[in-house]
């Protein structure tokens, strides 16, 4: 199966000037003829990715929260006679949750949350793609100091 290179590049927005770009592809790859340099910068590109994955978590936890209130204040607003004005009825259960859905408001909240909760599954299945990498890694390591030692060996 082939992935297209731009699914492995992704950029994330987390307000106030902050946005983080990721190239997948390559912050995965490992230089297998420099596994020293790899292990040693294992650890803190792992901690950057998961501090990141957790501030993706977080806004959209903020977005969720933002949007519950959001459809709270436009369900009490069209009960409160909006609902009248727009649409000529007297105001029904399900027209007010009707009508609540396709609030403006409502439907750029819900929007900017699906996108972070996409961008936040995104950041953690990456995460979990560099946990395997480091599996990887302590493999490749194992296997250098097996050809180490027999390398030694026939030069005895």
């Amino acid at each position: 199966m082939e992935i297209k290179k731009e699914y492995m590049k992704k950029t994330i927005d987390f307000g106030n000037g902050k946005q983080v770009s990721l190239d997948m592809g390559r912050d995965l790859q490992v230089d297998e003829q420099n596994l020293s340099k790899e292990f040693a910068e294992q650890a803190a590109r792992y901690g950057y990715l998961a501090v990141i994955t957790e501030m993706a978590f977080a806004k959209r936890d903020e977005l969720e929260h933002e949007l519950d209130q959001e459809k709270a204040r436009a369900y009490h607003r069209l009960k409160g006679g909006d609902y009248l004005v727009l649409f000529g009825l007297k105001p029904t259960e399900d027209g007010l949750k009707h009508a609540v859905r396709i609030d403006e408001t409502v439907v750029a909240l819900q929007s900017a949350y699906l996108k972070a909760r996409h961008d936040a599954g995104t950041l953690y299945a990456f995460k979990s793609a560099f946990e395997q990498r480091k599996e990887m890694l302590i493999s490749l390591g194992a296997d250098q100091r097996k050809e180490w030692a027999a390398d030694k060996l026939r030069t005895q």
